[in-house]
């Protein structure tokens, strides 16, 4: 019940009306018995700095960025963690006293979706399409973990370029025409929001001949549970996985940050059945 001590979390982006978090994190809180809230605001761009402030003002316990506030959130924040500031992007903000610390959970939560079925990403060639803060976190996270060969994929070979002098100069650049069919990836992840509902049926590229037999095709988004990408994917005949696990892992690991509580009585099979017990997957 909320009452005069009921504290506060948000999510800030745009478009939030897809997001499964608000639902994840109140499942959560109810569980674990804590006195708190989750809520999502749809916040412009123009406002975003307002909104930042907002969860200073009011004391929340700190709130999710996601599309497209990730990197605009960074300057409106009192300290940045060392690995989300080599992402340079923001997934989660905590609220210490009413000063403001960004972390990164979206590369936790990326790496962490694979290890449920313990792939071993060593000497692995990986292609990620796009550019932006979500596209930070995976590439970071796929170097920690000692791949082969990473290449990056934008509609310009600019910002692909300026993408890889900032994050590593292991990358290689490349455009969306430079897409070769016979090259063998293993893994080829969309970090784009290009399918996402509202907009389903499209896909940033043709899949049906990348790769080989054995190639993962990973699309970050989850809603919907198969983006065009990931239907190709599937009907060419390789494994596919969507963002729900990402999703899942991320927002454990932020609560992780925002509240004490015993990490056994929470877990991804909780959250899987929220989800289920709400007709969502």
């Amino acid at each position: 019940m909320i009452n005069g001590k009921t504290k506060t979390v948000c999510l800030l982006g745009s478009p939030v009306e897809h997001s499964f978090s608000p639902m994840m994190h109140n499942a959560s809180f109810q569980k674990l018995g804590i006195n708190a809230k989750y809520l999502a605001f749809d916040v412009h761009p123009s406002s975003i700095e307002q909104a930042v402030e907002g969860v200073r003002a009011f004391g929340f316990l700190g709130c999710n960025v996601t599309i497209p506030h990730k990197e605009a959130v960074m300057q409106h924040l009192d300290e940045i963690d060392p690995k989300a500031e080599r992402i340079g992007a923001v997934n989660t903000v905590v609220n210490e006293n009413g000063r403001l610390k960004g972390y990164n959970t979206d590369v936790d939560g990326f790496i962490e979706s694979f290890k449920t079925f313990h792939y071993d990403f060593k000497n692995k060639k990986i292609a990620v399409l796009g550019t932006g803060g979500a596209s930070k976190a995976v590439v970071v996270g796929l170097l920690y973990q000692g791949v082969g060969e990473i290449h990056i994929f934008s509609r310009s070979y600019d910002k692909s370029s300026s993408f890889c002098d900032r994050i590593d100069n292991s990358l290689k650049a490349m455009t969306y025409d430079q897409l070769d069919e016979t090259f063998p990836y293993d893994v080829v992840v969309n970090t784009t929001p290009v399918g996402m509902h509202p907009n389903e049926g499209k896909s940033v590229i043709h899949v049906e001949n990348l790769g080989h037999k054995e190639t993962i095709f990973y699309d970050l988004i989850y809603n919907p549970l198969e983006t065009e990408f990931l239907r190709q994917g599937r009907e060419s005949g390789r494994r596919t996985l969507n963002g729900l696990d990402m999703l899942i892992y991320q927002g454990i690991y932020a609560l992780r940050y925002w509240v004490d509580f015993d990490h056994s009585k929470w877990t991804r099979d909780d959250v899987i059945e929220v989800l289920k017990a709400s007709h969502i997957i």
